[in-house]
């Protein structure tokens, strides 16, 4: 919304999956200096500039990071562990970080 204030081009496509059942939610978000400066709204492969990670656990999935780029991605990442179905079936289970 402060993009869009100052009246840069801004884009979101939020991919929800299986969210509704507590899945993870990937979100892309496109800034741009002027709005005619955004062609597509789905990053492509290495696209992502930056990656804010809410759960390390989606973060590392081949879906997240096959938007990042070795060298250009920056990342912030939530490093506390959030409980997943495997902690569900398996009480003792625990998640290497």
């Amino acid at each position: 919304m402060a993009a869009h204030l100052e009246g840069k081009g801004v884009t979101v496509l939020d991919q929800t999956g299986l969210s509704q059942k507590g899945g993870g939610v990937l979100s892309h978000v496109r800034i741009a200096a002027k709005p005619d400066e955004i062609h597509a709204v789905r990053l492509t492969d290495g696209g992502a500039d930056a990656v804010i990670g809410c759960d390390m656990l989606h973060t590392a999935s081949f879906q997240a990071l096959s938007k990042m780029q070795g060298g250009v991605t920056q990342a912030v990442v939530n490093s506390q562990v959030s409980p997943s179905a495997a902690h569900a079936l398996n009480p003792d289970f625990e998640l290497h970080t």
